[in-house]
């Protein structure tokens, strides 16, 4: 038998022997790569100065590693199904992608997602041949014009995963797992340079919170001196008058009705900053009845009118609206807490307006909803300001020397309470013309609640 080649055979067989050694080389040229650029992107970080600088270079060099036209850096949220994209990277000798081409919408993507959520590596090197399950992935991906794809993920949790995405890559075809796996680990360290960026950022951000907490509360603390004082020294005066001098009968009057004045004022700010310790402790308790909204609030109005005169801002005009008729006005919740809300409220609209209108009351806006208002024409409130009105320890002014007194407490208190009710508080101010407070509450009546436990039952 004649074991001799022959002339094709031999040559068949050293062209075999090159393209081994040529991918051989091939591989050890992109494994050396691969290892260059790992140490230059752990290099990079170790004593970057602009870590965004230095996240954008590192990017480049996985991208032009792996032949991309594009990669960035997505987090996609599992709870919200929004995907938020940080650092992105472009080929500027490839096809320019448009702007206006959306990212990878992971909600869509369920064969994809499914792969991540176990950890595994996402590298598609030609899109048009995805399984018959990946339908939807490769109706998209074509739709984009992405032809390849490599998904590193890193960093992923349950609520929110983080991935490192090239497009159109086309130097990972013959790719081993272990070089996958370099490249995957050098997402890692870019993506936890990111990570160390942000929460250097939030403790700077809660760093500077808590500053601001603490001169809130010295500030608040002050002034809380100062409104405990005023009225308790106007009493202590006015009762040692009383005692040591023989007056007449209009001046005792006179005395009693600010020793009054003063004493319901003090009691005022004692319930605000026992309110506002419950609420702190998570302790303020809610008693819910069936009660007239019409009679609670029109209480209110009486009250308002005879103290607008007493304050002798006469030029003020008080307006009540009713939003149902008297035998619909009947709900269920707690009146004390809805009638607190209201006084806060109104207190503040009467403190800053010397004149023109105070108008509050409440309207159906939907079949299970109330809308209160009160709006006032009165000073209004700048614009710097407007967003912490409903915070702890704010106020128009952190002096002792403010023109209005008060804790500044009304409105954080009516806000944890409409909250507690189960509605929401809001409000718009113009300076000069005036500011306008709203909140929603659920409108549950008798016949509401009866009609709920009627379906219930029926459920059951």
């Amino acid at each position: 038998m004649n074991n001799e080649l022959s002339y094709d055979e031999l040559k068949k067989e050293n062209e075999r022997l090159r393209k081994q050694i040529h991918d051989s080389n091939n591989y050890k040229q992109s494994k050396q790569e691969i290892e260059r650029a790992l140490y230059r992107i752990s290099s990079r970080f170790y004593d970057a100065i602009d870590t965004n600088k230095a996240i954008n270079a590192s990017l480049d060099d996985l991208g032009k590693l792996c032949g991309a036209s594009s990669a960035y850096i997505s987090l996609f949220s599992e709870e919200e199904k929004v995907t938020d994209t940080s650092h992105e990277w472009r080929n500027s000798l490839g096809s320019p992608k448009n702007n206006d081409t959306p990212h990878l919408p992971f909600d869509k993507l369920l064969w994809i997602m499914h792969n991540l959520r176990n950890g595994e590596l996402i590298h598609i090197t030609d899109t048009s041949k995805l399984p018959e399950e990946a339908k939807a992935e490769k109706e998209i991906l074509q739709k984009q014009a992405i032809t390849s794809l490599l998904i590193v993920p890193v960093n992923s949790e349950k609520k929110s995963r983080r991935f490192v995405i090239f497009e159109n890559i086309s130097k990972t075809e013959g790719c081993r797992n272990d070089d996958l796996k370099l490249i995957q680990i050098s997402a890692q360290i870019i993506v936890n340079a990111i990570e160390r960026k942000q929460a250097k950022e939030d403790l700077k951000r809660a760093k500077e919170k808590a500053e601001e907490s603490d001169r809130l509360k010295s500030a608040f603390l002050a002034n809380m001196s100062h409104e405990i004082r005023t009225p308790a020294n106007a009493i202590t005066g006015f009762a040692q008058m009383l005692i040591d001098r023989n007056l007449p009968e209009h001046k005792q009057k006179k005395f009693l009705n600010i020793i009054h004045s003063k004493t319901f004022h003090l009691l005022e700010i004692i319930n605000d900053l026992i309110d506002v310790s419950k609420i702190e402790a998570n302790q303020l308790n809610l008693k819910y009845q069936y009660f007239n909204l019409n009679d609670n609030l029109q209480e209110l109005y009486n009250i308002y009118s005879n103290r607008i005169k007493r304050n002798g801002k006469k030029t003020i005009r008080l307006q009540f609206t009713k939003g149902c008729e008297y035998k619909n006005s009947y709900i269920y919740s707690d009146p004390s807490r809805i009638r607190q809300i209201m006084d806060n409220l109104l207190n503040n609209a009467i403190k800053f307006t010397n004149e023109g209108t105070i108008e509050f009351g409440y309207e159906l806006q939907a079949e299970h909803t109330l809308r209160f208002y009160v709006l006032d024409t009165g000073v209004g409130i700048p614009d710097d300001q407007q967003k912490h009105i409903f915070e702890r320890f704010r106020q128009g002014e952190d002096s002792t020397s403010r023109c209005h007194e008060g804790t500044g407490l009304g409105l954080t208190i009516s806000k944890n309470l409409v909250e507690l009710l189960g509605g929401e508080i809001w409000g718009g101010s113009k300076e000069g013309v005036g500011t306008v407070f709203y909140f929603t509450l659920p409108y549950e009546t008798k016949s509401n609640i009866a009609s709920t436990e009627t379906q219930k039952k029926r459920s059951v």
